[in-house]
C-alpha cells in the first residue's frame, strides 16, 4: 500500500502548492493545503491542531479504486515516526532517529517489526548532502550526493553498483534542477513532512523546481527532462499545474496534471 502512496507523492507533490497565506493576508485565516486532484488520483491531507499534517489518504477514481493512508506522527514539535494503514489498523512503517533537530537516520518497519534496513542523512553546513540507503542485512544498496545553491537543490548524483563483480557503487545518474522564485510545498509543511514521507529531493529546496534533466554518467547520453508549469490565483494561491515529462531514451512525453484545494485552519 505504501508504496503506492509514496510513489504518487513523490509524482506529484514536486508540483508544488502553496499556502493561501502566501497571498491572503488576512490574519482571520490560516489556508493549507488539503486536496490534490488529479487525471486518476486523488490526494487527501487531514492536520492536528497544531497545523502539522495528520494523516494522507490516497484514493483512485478509476474501476477497480482503491485507498492508502498513512499517519504522521509528531513529539516535540518533530516528525518521529510514519505508520500505514492495514486493514483499518496503524501498522509502524518508519521511525525517524535524530541528534538535536537533525535527522541522521530512518528505520524501516516490514509486517510489523524492524526490518534491518536503515537511511542514513549525511550533513553538511546544515543541509542534507548524502542519503545512504542499506538494505535489511546492512549493506549499502545505494546513496544519493546533493550540490546546493543558495537554499536549493540544484544536483542529485546517484551512486550504485553496476553489477559488474567490483562491489563499488560508481556515479549511474546525474539530475540537474532549476528553480523559480516561488515557495516550495516541501518547506510550507512543519518539519519538512512531505519530504520525509516522500523522500523527493525538490522537497529540500526553498522554491519549487521549473526544469530537471537526468543524464546518464556513464554514457553522458539524455535519460530524461521536464518542464514544470504553474497557474496560480490573483492572490497568489497555487489553483494548478503541469509537468511535461519526456522520456529522452524512448522519446515519448507525458503530460501530469493537478488541481489544489484549501482548508482554512484557523
Amino acid at each position: 500500500m505504501k508504496n503506492t502512496l509514496l510513489g504518487l507523492l513523490a509524482l506529484t507533490m514536486l508540483f508544488s502548492a502553496c499556502s493561501k497565506n502566501d497571498g491572503d493576508n488576512d490574519p482571520q485565516h490560516n489556508w493549507q493545503l488539503s486536496r490534490i486532484m488529479m487525471d486518476h488520483d486523488t490526494v487527501r491531507f487531514s492536520y492536528n491542531a497544531d497545523g502539522t499534517i495528520k494523516q494522507v489518504n490516497e484514493y483512485g477514481s478509476d474501476a477497480g479504486s482503491y485507498s492508502d493512508s498513512l499517519q504522521i506522527i509528531w513529539q516535540n514539535g518533530k516528525i518521529s515516526a510514519i505508520n500505514e494503514y492495514e486493514g483499518g489498523v496503524a501498522q509502524p512503517d518508519m521511525v525517524f532517529v535524530y541528534t538535536g533537530d537533525q535527522v541522521k537516520e530512518i528505520q524501516h518497519y516490514r509486517d510489523g517489526v524492524l526490518s534491518g534496513a536503515v537511511d542514513s542523512i549525511v550533513y553538511k553546513d546544515n543541509k542534507i548532502s548524502e542519503i545512504h540507503y542499506f538494505n535489511n542485512e546492512g549493506v549499502r544498496s545505494y546513496y544519493h550526493k546533493l550540490t546546493w545553491t543558495g537554499n536549493n537543490v540544484t544536483r542529485d548524483e546517484y551512486y550504485a553498483y553496476n553489477f559488474d563483480g567490483t562491489g563499488i557503487l560508481t556515479l549511474q545518474y546525474i539530475t540537474d534542477y532549476t528553480y523559480s522564485d516561488k515557495p516550495s510545498i516541501g518547506k510550507l509543511a512543519k518539519g519538512d513532512a512531505l519530504f520525509w514521507f516522500t523522500m523527493e529531493i525538490v522537497h529540500l529546496s526553498e522554491n519549487a523546481v521549473v526544469t530537471s534533466v537526468t543524464v546518464d554518467s556513464i554514457t553522458d547520453e539524455g535519460i530524461s527532462q521536464s518542464a514544470y508549469t504553474y497557474t496560480y490565483d490573483a492572490g497568489g494561491l497555487l489553483e494548478s499545474s503541469k509537468e511535461t515529462e519526456n522520456d529522452l531514451v524512448s522519446d515519448e512525453t507525458t503530460v501530469y496534471n493537478a488541481k489544489f484545494d484549501y482548508i482554512d485552519l484557523k
